[in-house]
């Protein structure tokens, strides 16, 4: 026990044991602090910067997404949709195009509709709807956003839905690095079971009617959305567009710094940033002890570079 305590007072104390100058606070001890500080800044910069961008954090918000629509469908007694590959595969299509092409609407500027996603994943459907998303980061502020556009809302508890797909993306829209949100929502078709031609009448048939629903959060604090209509023909056509705008949705104003990855990564800044203080609180108690044990036994250049760590980590609170 008593070695311990040696040992300790070795490390915190200054005696003549350490030349007076605590092994906590030696020049060594002191450069590792300052590399320390350096590479959780690093680890912190690609955390809120680079990994947004890969499909890992894409994966982790679609399924975040889907998870909140299906507890907010439950809330109101509506059945869960059912996550379906094609309906991802459309979300995706449709988010990679955007990027690809420079635009954030329903249409593309070549006059693509939503629905030619929806026929190139193979997804054949009596009910259909789309919600875009552009500049969020963090899903429980795009969530929100839409649930706070009565046009969103309703698509995500719109009772005929049975599926829904979701893809988000990264890239540059209008020369600024952002992200994509898109979900796609279906019922699918039922094919109809074939009949013997045995009896033939002269009465008027009509397509099965369509319809769809489409929304979209165009640009933040605003929102465009189209109504559902019914459409007896064989392609889907969308309603009158009427902007609405957004009265409760300040999160939509996040840029790219904040809330970059939601719960995971907001807490992983915080715990850092307490890194960071605990850290300065800890120099800060070593070098008092350091200066008042031995008061008149002293080392400058220790005091001065720890002042400068302290200086340095009490900064990176708030860069």
């Amino acid at each position: 026990m008593s070695k311990i305590i040696q040992k300790l007072k070795s490390i915190f104390v200054p005696q003549e044991g350490n030349e007076f100058e605590p092994l906590v606070l030696s020049q060594k001890a002191l450069l590792g602090y300052g590399l320390s500080i350096l590479i959780l800044k690093i680890v912190i910069i690609a955390f809120v910067i680079y990994f947004p961008k890969t499909d890992f954090f894409a994966a982790i918000n679609a399924q975040n997404l889907v998870n909140l629509i299906n507890q907010e469908r439950t809330v109101k007694n509506l059945s869960a949709l059912s996550v379906d590959v094609k309906l991802n595969e459309a979300a995706s299509l449709k988010a990679q195009d955007m990027i690809a092409n420079n635009y954030f609407d329903h249409t593309s500027p070549s006059g693509i509709s939503p629905w030619y996603w929806f026929g190139k994943a193979g997804y054949s459907f009596v009910w259909a709807g789309e919600n875009l998303a552009i500049h969020f980061i963090d899903t429980d502020a795009v969530f929100e956003a839409w649930m706070a556009s009565p046009g969103h809302r309703d698509n995500i508890l719109n009772p005929n839905f049975k599926d829904i797909g979701v893809a988000v993306a990264a890239g540059q829209i209008d020369g600024r690095q952002t992200t994509v949100s898109v979900l796609a929502f279906g019922s699918p078709a039922v094919a109809q079971p074939k009949t013997s031609p045995a009896a033939k009448t002269n009465s008027p048939t009509q397509p099965v009617p369509k319809t769809e629903t489409v929304n979209e959060t165009q640009k933040v604090g605003e929102t465009k959305e189209q109504t559902p209509i019914n459409a007896p023909s064989a392609e889907p056509k969308l309603a009158g567009e009427e902007n609405i705008k957004l009265t409760q949705a300040p999160i939509a104003q996040l840029s790219l710094p904040a809330r970059v990855l939601g719960t995971f990564t907001i807490n992983f800044v915080e715990l850092a940033k307490n890194l960071y203080l605990y850290f300065s609180l800890f120099l800060l108690i070593a070098l008092a002890i350091n200066i008042l044990v031995k008061i008149r036994i002293q080392h400058a250049p220790t005091i001065i570079l720890t002042l400068i760590l302290i200086g340095i980590s009490v900064g990176m609170i708030f860069v």
